[in-house]
């Protein structure tokens, strides 16, 4: 990087470490850092807010989908 100025910060909301461990994702949208408890903290702009929302949407669905198929298997397993 060639340019040393501050560009902007964030609150975190504290637990993190002296020196946490960072992860960009490959857009550059979501910032993965490591907290004191073992943890991760995500942090996003605008776009990987979104990115976030749309992904736990269809995390949402997956799991429905999959609780509706187990249901129904254990009700068709209890009729011969």
């Amino acid at each position: 990087m060639d340019n040393v100025n501050l560009l902007t910060t964030t609150d975190a909301e504290g637990g993190l470490p002296a020196s946490p461990c960072i992860r960009y994702n490959k857009e550059g949208t979501l910032l993965a850092v490591s907290t004191s408890e073992n943890g991760v903290k995500i942090l996003a702009n605008s776009d990987g807010v979104r990115l976030l929302r749309s992904t736990e949407s269809r995390a949402l669905d997956a799991s429905r989908m999959a609780s509706e198929s187990a249901a129904k298997v254990s009700l068709s397993s209890n009729f011969p």
